[in-house]
């Protein structure tokens, strides 16, 4: 059984993914989970960047996503990835505020 982790976002919003979903992030994996329930400060990350980061990993807890070719060789995503993917990337608020 996985455990369950606890992300805790710079606007104290609680988010919380199981360890297998987890390990698939560079920054997460191989982190020590000695608890049942372990909660992480993700300090740098605001809450809703933190909901679509586990969103993602959970989606692709078991498989790989696909490789997008680059240079893309069309405007139409759905040439080159899959019907979820394209809805994932729409839902992403690729805008980033003025600092």
């Amino acid at each position: 059984m996985y455990k369950v982790i606890t992300l805790t976002s710079s606007d104290d919003q609680k988010i919380t993914i199981d360890q297998k979903s987890a390990e698939r992030s560079g920054l997460l994996k191989g982190l020590d989970y000695e608890e049942e329930k372990s909660e992480i400060p993700l300090l740098d990350f605001r809450g809703d960047v933190v909901k679509k980061v586990v969103e993602y990993l959970i989606h692709y807890q078991s498989t790989e996503p696909r490789e997008l070719p680059k240079p893309l060789p069309s405007a139409n995503l759905l040439d080159v990835t899959d019907v979820w993917d394209v809805s994932f990337l729409e839902s992403v608020d690729l805008v980033l505020p003025l600092i």
